[in-house]
């Protein structure tokens, strides 16, 4: 690597939303002096928080930086920079977003990469990580996404219902784990858990005015076109979104269901009434709140 590079220059890589997420306030938060490598999701979330990013190839950010700070979910993308920043004897540090799957997230095709530390944002993540990786160090960094959305929440219009309409429901979607994730196997498909949800919402007796679906970042918005024909819905008015900023859609409804998406957790800091909805074939919910009711 070339003596001139800067030393207090972080190379930042991400790619799914739920990390880019934590990494992206993480950088803001503290001013640091970046380089990006940015694929996915993680581009549209970090220009949307940081506005102007100086990008590079991989390649190029490794070269002027002295540390990797990246996410880690299921793409080639983070786990390809992880392993090549180790081989060139580079610090990696990876920040862990959830509560599921750490140890298949290091793992593509049976190679396994390492990082330097591990960062976790709470304390049942910590628990997680330290069960899981017993010898790598593992530290805890109050969630900075988690600041952010008390933030964000405190300056929405909320939606109160003080009219005593019918429900607002925001479902979000989430696609299901890969393969790998033993932890996650579900025996169903994304479109299964969304016609089990629409079920348990036709066989409940409250009244419900809308139900507004939020495709996961990394889905088209046609892909649950079909929901327009489900039968038994008769009077409520179904959409399809996404085009907002998840806060606007958590504050604009009164429940917010999913299965075990972190949107979950921002509709708790939202004080929404909250739910997860899995089929009979899946695990039960991984967020360990005890808020979040079942759905079914």
């Amino acid at each position: 690597m070339s003596n001139s590079k800067k030393l207090t220059r972080i190379c930042v890589v991400s790619h799914d939303a739920g990390g880019a997420e934590i990494v992206s306030s993480y950088v803001k938060r503290n001013g640091f002096d970046c380089i990006c490598f940015l694929a996915g999701p993680a581009v549209e979330i970090f220009r949307r928080k940081l506005g102007q990013i100086t990008t590079g190839s991989l390649d190029e950010c490794l070269e002027q930086s002295d540390w990797l700070l990246c996410s880690l979910g299921w793409s080639v993308h983070e786990w390809q920079a992880l392993t090549l920043a180790k081989k060139q004897g580079i610090r990696v540090i990876v920040f862990l977003d959830h509560w599921t799957g750490y140890k298949a997230r290091f793992e593509r095709d049976g190679e396994i990469s390492l990082p330097d530390e591990i960062w976790v944002g709470d304390e049942a993540a910590e628990m997680i990580a330290q069960k899981t990786f017993s010898n790598i160090p593992i530290k805890l960094i109050p969630n900075p996404y988690h600041a952010d959305i008390k933030d964000e929440i405190d300056l929405l219009p909320h939606n109160t219902n003080s009219n005593k309409t019918g429900l607002k429901i925001l479902y979000v979607c989430e696609p299901t784990a890969p393969d790998s994730d033993e932890s996650k196997r579900s025996g169903y498909t994304d479109h299964d858990a969304l016609r089990y949800f629409f079920e348990c919402i036709i066989a409940r007796d409250e009244q419900i005015d809308t139900i507004c679906l939020r495709p996961h970042p990394s889905e088209s918005r046609n892909k649950y076109a079909w929901v327009s024909k489900v039968d038994g819905i008769d009077g409520i008015k179904v959409t399809i979104d996404g085009e907002r900023s998840l806060l606007e859609e958590v504050v604009d409804n009164d429940w917010i269901v999913g299965r075990s998406s972190m949107a979950l957790v921002v509709g708790l800091m939202a004080e929404k009434k909250v739910f997860s909805c899995i089929p009979s074939s899946g695990s039960p919910c991984s967020l360990p709140f005890k808020e979040i009711e079942r759905l079914g």
